[in-house]
Formats: C-alpha cells, structure tokens, sequence
C-alpha cells in the first residue's frame, strides 16, 4: 500500500457543460471549469495538490471516423504542467460521437427507447473501442500522464449503469432512472440463457450485477495493458447498491486490487454528516482493507463551510491515499482544511467490529438504504467505530465481529452460513434480522436491548488507529489526536 497521501483537485473543461442545467451551472459554479487558470489554480497550488484530472470523451476526441482531435485535451495539460502540477486524465469513452451506429445501444424497457451508450452485452465491440482509444492515448501521452481515473461505464464513468443525467453536451437523449436497461438484443440473448434454469430474482441480479462486474475487470485489464505502471483509481460512485445500479461495491474494490489499483469512492461527507456518511465510505474502505486495495475519496459536488470538520474526520477515519477535492470546497474552507494539510501517512484504522451490508435484500427491494440502514448505521456510529461487510465477503474469509442493524432483511443461506461458521454476532433482542424467503426472525449469537450497549455518546467520534487514536469532538468541532 501507498504510504504517501495524494491531493487531487479536478477540471471539467467548460466546453462540456450545460450551463442551462441545474447541475451543469454548479459545476461551474464550484469552479471546476476554471481550476487550471488564475487565480484558482494558484491558490490550488498554494494549498498542495498534486494532481489535476481533466476529462478526454470519446465523443470529442473522435470527431470523424478514425481522426483524433487532442486539441482540447493539450490545451489543458500545458495549462497544469505549467503550473507544475502532475497531469491526471479521466477517459469517458463511454461517451460515443454522433457518427457512430456500429454497435447494439442499450434500450430502456420501460419507454422502448434507446439510449447512447452503448450496451455492455455487445461487449467485445465496445471493449475494441476501449482498447484502441486506450492505445492511442497512450501512444502520445505515456510520458505525460502521472494518473489516471480508469473511466468503465454509466454517466460519470463510474462502475455502475446508466443513471440518468443531462448536464454534459454529450449526456444520453433519453433518460431514465428507474430502468434495468436489459432491452437491447444482446442483453436479452444473455439474460435468455443466464436464466434458463432459473428464473428467479435473486438469479436476475446476479445476472445484472456479473454483467456490470466482468465488464469493469476487463476495462482495467485494458487499461493496465497500456499503462502498466501509472498510479490509478477505480471510480466508484452511488449511495446504495440499488439492482439498477448493477453494481457490487465489494467487488469493485477486489478488482482494483487485483490490477493495483486504488479504490476510490465519492465520499467527503456525501451527506453533510459524518454519521450518515460512514456506512458509504466504510462500505468501500473495508473492502479495500481487505482485499488489499488502496482507498481513496472523491469529494462530492458541493461542500460547505460548516461540513468541512464532518469531511475531514471521514478522511482521517480511513486509510485514505488519495483526497479529492473540488476547488470551490477548499476555498470555502480553506482554514480548516489547511489545518490539517499535512496529513501524510495513511496509517490503516483499526476496528473488530463490523455491520452486515444487505446486499441482496437491498437487491429484493427488502430495505431502504437511504432511509433505514443509513440512519440505523448513524445511529450505532454515535455508539462505537465499525467497519462494513456483506455476504459475499464472509464466505471469503472476513471475520471481525458482525453486527446487524434492527430488522435487516438476510437470506436463508446467509443464516445457515453464520450458523454453521459460528460467526460472533450481535443482534438487537426486539428487532432481530429476518431471513427474507421465511419471514422467521433470527435470532443467532448474543442480542442487546438498545445502541447504549456499545458505549454511552458524548458527542465525540473515535477511530483507532495503530499509532494513535481520531477524535472529532462535535461540541466545538474540532479534531484531535490522542
């Protein structure tokens, strides 16, 4: 693992945004469109980043068949090598141009509608596409490029499917957020024979979710064949792991380990409360732990000034490499977040307990997470630190202490798992998990009457690490060492 912290910072190049849209004009706003020019990028300078990443889309690179246009991407690298900034680019070529029809585009079942992108089970002439683009950049830029955001898929170039959004110039004609996008002819050809012998729920979602993983390791398998020793990141974005989403978080971080590759989750506070955040980025960090990735956090859009003490504990509470930060954040909050700049060894947190993440029942439409789970694990957070494995990652061999949350939905082979491994659990006695094919509640380990069973809350967060321990004292807001 990195024992060095990198500071990133990101520019989308204004010619990709819609200002007419809501999230476009934020963008903007949040001045990433003007991180590399003065007076941004001096301050950014001043604070110590290192890196900026700036986006280069299919879309226009490719203006015409087999003629590629760097220009704007060019531009924008001699603007941070310049400043002496180490030169990140996020290729989004699943972002095609205007010209290309041939390859099978994903259709929405719900409107019959096709989208751009196109579909991952047309997969060997989208992954021609990613290899070629992949070749030529690095046939003109292996020397210059110090990192690289391994873009797979979905709007943000995330390992997820499409979610729908309208703010790039480039972004799909037709929307919609709620659609498995299984409608294509390839999709139904693979789904057909997928479930040919069962039909089931359960066995829909790992069609989807295997579609969605496989292809993300063999984009980073393209990518390490033409960069094999740039330091780079798996995007990792959403809250939640809804079926629509295709896609396994825990699985996201075993392949990047797999090709060393950082883990990178959009965190920084997602929420604007570190208790509400901590379930998300704990769900990546612990995965990264253990399959031996390194992790790191992408801020989200928008911080303020009053989260930044929020943010910054979410950092020091994991075994974060790389901070990611949008310019309009930092200097918002610039104080704080100088005060503690020189965080420089990402030493990992220490913990031997842990909250079940469910999954499938979160697949089966069981729980809520933006509801339920995300502020039951709040709550439990006030109480005690706690990392975060699902089903998948106790079959492999984790076993740190697990916790279920009141009333969380598991499957009957989960149960029968934990029975016969004698895995240690802790349930809450008048809300125990239940197994979702029976209904029966499960009652396995030792129970407690309520989250004081953990400790007594004083308005302090502690993490433990090896060296020391991190505390955030939400009674004057400030974060400490002990």
């Amino acid at each position: 693992m990195n024992t060095k912290v990198f500071y990133h910072s990101r520019h989308i190049p204004v010619e990709h945004l819609r200002l007419d849209k809501r999230l476009g004009k934020k963008c903007y706003d949040n001045l990433l469109a003007d991180s590399i020019d003065s007076p941004c990028v001096e301050k950014l300078c001043d604070y110590g980043i290192d890196i900026v990443e700036t986006r280069l889309v299919w879309n226009e690179l490719e203006p015409e068949p087999g003629k590629y246009d760097f220009s704007r991407f060019e531009r924008d690298v001699e603007k941070i090598k310049k400043r002496g900034l180490g030169v990140g680019v996020f290729p989004w070529f699943q972002h095609p141009p205007k010209w290309f029809n041939d390859a099978v585009r994903l259709k929405c079942p719900e409107h019959g509608e096709e989208s751009m992108f196109i579909s991952i089970w047309d997969g060997e002439k989208l992954l021609e596409i990613y290899d070629r683009l992949y070749a030529e950049l690095a046939k003109r830029y292996k020397d210059v490029i110090d990192f690289v955001y391994v873009g797979i898929y979905s709007d943000y170039g995330e390992v997820c499917m499409p979610l729908g959004i309208e703010h790039y110039v480039f972004s799909p004609s037709h929307i919609c957020k709620k659609s498995f996008w299984d409608a294509d002819e390839c999709a139904v050809k693979s789904k057909t024979k997928a479930l040919e012998n069962n039909s089931s729920i359960m066995a829909y979602a790992e069609w989807y979710t295997d579609s969605v993983m496989e292809f993300t390791d063999k984009v980073c398998a393209i990518f390490r064949k033409h960069f094999p020793n740039v330091r780079a990141a798996l995007p990792i974005g959403c809250v939640g792991e809804s079926l629509y989403y295709g896609q396994v978080k825990s699985r996201s971080a075993q392949i990047a380990a797999k090709y060393n590759i950082t883990a990178r989750w959009t965190g920084w506070c997602l929420d604007g409360i570190f208790e509400e955040s901590h379930v998300g980025t704990r769900r990546v960090s612990t995965a990264a732990k253990f399959y031996g990735a390194d992790f790191g956090l992408e801020t989200p859009l928008y911080l303020g000034e009053e989260t930044a003490s929020h943010a910054l504990f979410e950092v020091l509470s994991n075994n974060t490499s790389i901070i990611h930060n949008d310019p309009g954040n930092i200097f918002r909050a610039y104080d704080i977040y100088k005060s503690l700049r020189d965080y420089s060894v990402p030493v990992p947190f220490e913990c031997d307990k842990a909250v079940f993440y469910p999954l499938e029942g979160e697949q089966l439409g069981k729980i809520d997470f933006y509801t339920e789970y995300k502020l039951d694990c709040a709550k439990l957070r006030r109480h005690c630190d706690f990392e975060v494995a699902d089903f998948n990652m106790l079959k492999q061999g984790y076993r740190n202490q697990m916790i279920f949350t009141p009333n969380v939905p598991i499957l009957s082979e989960t149960a029968e798992f934990i029975k016969n491994t004698g895995l240690d659990c802790i349930y809450f006695e008048d809300a125990p998990p239940i197994i979702i094919e029976t209904g029966e509640k499960f009652r396995f380990g030792s129970s407690v009457k309520d989250h004081s069973a953990f400790g007594i809350w004083d308005g302090k967060y502690v993490t433990k690490r090896k060296d020391c321990s991190v505390i955030f004292d939400t009674n004057d807001n400030t974060i400490s060492y002990k």
